[in-house]
């Protein structure tokens, strides 16, 4: 196995990196492996696939991700786990499988996504892309549609006819519209009908049930409300694997990790097979609905893969280790926490002090300081916090990271969520979070209203 110390800069360039086949990337702190993954989209075609050993991993990276994504740097998305255990007879929540389904048609699309995804999520088997494409329906303005058809499409996609649409999922039929709620668009359609020809296409609020001003459309794409085929038993399905074109990147976070939650998955399915088989006759077997995590690992052998690890160890299989040279904000942070449980405290020896001579230290070593906030209120405040102690500042509104990265100088303020900062000190820089500093004032990430089952409910 070799090993090569690299920059960021350096491991995008390296052909080695580039042409083995299993690759591992260690000493990733922080936010880094998001900023890493943001970079290494803007170099390479093609879709990327990042795995994770928990739902929870994916949605931060993501989320930061998202923070260090250039503009027009293509889709980043997220394939979730249902939220039911296997063979429960409760259904998953439709927000779930909706951005499963978007997953898998922007693949299908061939759009060059970032796929982000728990290993749970990848071994539950998926649609084939035949039986996707077959269940996509396209309607065009001022085009006469089959009403027939339509609806008849609309039962096939797992779509439930309603009085009032208001679930995703939902249609309804009233005379000379029919109102769905479809799995690609934040907002249900409205089709107005004369006779056969499809008049307009709007996009109306759930609430009011009103049209939205504004929201016309002239095409509409429908994608079926179901990630799996009508009967499992009877058919054979695909893995997201499938729909990842030749080309595509693997990369996988803590490999040991995944691989372990892998396996505990496999065995519950099992498991849960047993118990359900002994109450029912016709069951499918876990390999109709499931991929096995020996099957998984095998899998990975069809990709090039890359493994991001925090610490120094990287699983066996991998060719190579490139040694990224980051450090984390932890240092800092336990050094702030020490003064606040001091109980007394001089202003040399105040929190605030600590994070000036560590602003003031980096800015006599030539290196770019970024401070993130979640909005421009808490940056301003933070600009004018610097300017009282005499350190400049400089607001960027409305930048990127990217735009800014190589500024230096002045210490730059930036808006966005991001989950923790990290000091790329072979790029020349330091990227910290408000509450590296101040400490966590609110949640991150907020689940969006309705995403994920109560307890009791069908969530494990």
């Amino acid at each position: 196995m070799n090993q090569e110390s690299k920059s960021f800069q350096a491991s995008f360039e390296s052909r080695s990196l580039k042409e083995s086949k299993w690759v591992g990337l260690t000493g990733l702190k922080g936010s880094s492996r998001a900023y890493l993954l943001s970079r290494w989209r803007e170099k390479v075609k093609g879709p990327i696939l990042v795995i994770t050993p928990h739902l929870r991993d994916a949605e931060f990276l993501l989320g930061d991700f998202r923070f260090f994504q250039r503009e027009g740097s293509g889709i980043a998305c997220l394939f979730p786990q249902w939220e039911t255990l296997p063979y429960d007879e409760i259904p998953p929540h439709p927000e779930s499988i909706r951005e499963r389904v978007n997953c898998l048609f922007t693949l299908m699309r061939d759009e060059g996504a970032v796929i982000f995804s728990s290993v749970k999520a990848l071994m539950q088997r998926v649609l084939l892309s035949s039986d996707l494409k077959r269940s996509t329906y396209t309607l065009t303005a001022g085009e006469e549609v089959e009403r027939d058809r339509l609806v008849h499409f609309l039962h096939e996609g797992g779509y439930a006819s309603a009085r009032v649409v208001e679930e995703r999922g939902d249609f309804s039929l009233r005379g000379a519209i029919i109102d769905i709620f479809s799995s690609l668009y934040e907002e249900p359609l409205r089709l107005e009908f004369d006779g056969d020809q499809l008049e307009s296409i709007r996009r109306f609020d759930v609430e009011s049930q009103r049209s939205i001003r504004g929201a016309e459309m002239e095409k509409a794409t429908l994608l079926p409300v179901r990630d799996i085929s009508r009967d499992p038993s009877a058919q054979t399905m695909a893995t997201l694997f499938d729909y990842l074109k030749k080309g595509g990147w693997v990369f996988i976070v803590e490999g040991e990790e995944v691989e372990r939650e892998a396996e505990a998955f496999s065995h519950m399915a099992e498991s849960h097979y047993e118990k359900v088989r002994v109450k029912k006759t016709s069951v499918p077997l876990p390999d109709s609905l499931y991929l096995r995590s020996e099957d998984l690992l095998n899998t990975l052998g069809r990709f090039q893969t890359v493994f991001l690890q925090e610490g120094p160890v990287v699983p066996p299989r991998c060719e190579r280790i490139y040694p990224l040279d980051v450090e984390s904000n932890e240092d800092l942070q336990r050094e702030i926490k020490s003064i606040f449980q001091t109980e007394e405290r001089s202003t040399e020896g105040s929190p605030l002090s600590v994070l000036l001579k560590h602003l003031r230290h980096w800015q006599r070593e030539g290196k770019g300081v970024f401070i993130v906030s979640h909005t421009t209120g808490q940056a301003e405040r933070m600009r004018d916090l610097l300017s009282h102690y005499e350190i400049a500042s400089r607001l960027e509104r409305g930048k990127r990271f990217g735009e800014v990265m190589e500024e230096r100088g002045v210490i730059t303020l930036l808006t966005g969520l991001l989950s923790s900062g990290f000091r790329a000190f072979e790029e020349g820089w330091v990227l910290l979070t408000e509450e590296e500093i101040f400490g966590e004032r609110r949640k991150l990430r907020e689940e969006k209203p309705g995403k994920r089952l109560p307890k009791g409910e069908g969530a494990p």
